[in-house]
């Protein structure tokens, strides 16, 4: 199995003579959500983890090409391949690339696991001011969390169906 980190632009120079990979390129400029997308001869997708997860400042979006026997990662940023770094030596577990782009999103996913914490921290912290003091901005707080929590529902959920694509794979 061979893995891949390229950037956009050099995967649409290198591999135009892949299968869809114009399809790819162009998911990749207007990124709204996660999408998995299988074909005969590949599977391409989408992801876009929001910038309030994590120590991420904007939104963190990748793509990714899958055969047989490869997978190719398109990122900007090293993000990604950092991750893969870490999972290297686990490399020789996986049967084939579903599995590896199962192993790398839920990589992604336990990190998101600290954030998570801090956000209901803070949202504990000012249910508890607020029963002392009710002239607090209650509403611009918690219209504030419930957009960023709003956001990683909504993550999520395509996250989940990305997942149950490639089980199905």
């Amino acid at each position: 199995m061979r893995v891949l980190f390229l950037t956009t632009e050099v995967f649409q120079q290198q591999c135009q003579i892949l299968p869809h990979v114009e399809e790819l390129v162009i998911s990749m400029e207007h990124v709204r959500y996660c999408k998995i997308e299988s074909y005969k001869n590949a599977t391409i997708g989408v992801i876009r983890i929001p910038e309030t997860v994590g120590k991420r400042k904007k939104n963190f979006i990748f793509g990714c090409y899958l055969t047989e026997h490869d997978i190719i990662f398109l990122e900007e940023e090293n993000e990604l391949y950092q991750c893969w770094n870490g999972m290297y030596e686990h490399l020789e577990e996986v049967e084939n690339p579903f599995q590896y782009l199962l192993m790398m999103l839920e990589e992604l996913v336990a990190t998101d696991i600290y954030s998570l914490q801090k956000i209901e921290k803070k949202m504990n912290g000012f249910e508890e001011v607020l029963l002392k003091n009710r002239e607090l901005p209650f509403f611009e707080f918690f219209t504030k969390y419930r957009k960023c929590l709003s956001e990683l529902h909504f993550y999520y959920e395509h996250l989940i169906f990305s997942f149950f694509l490639c089980t199905k794979i």
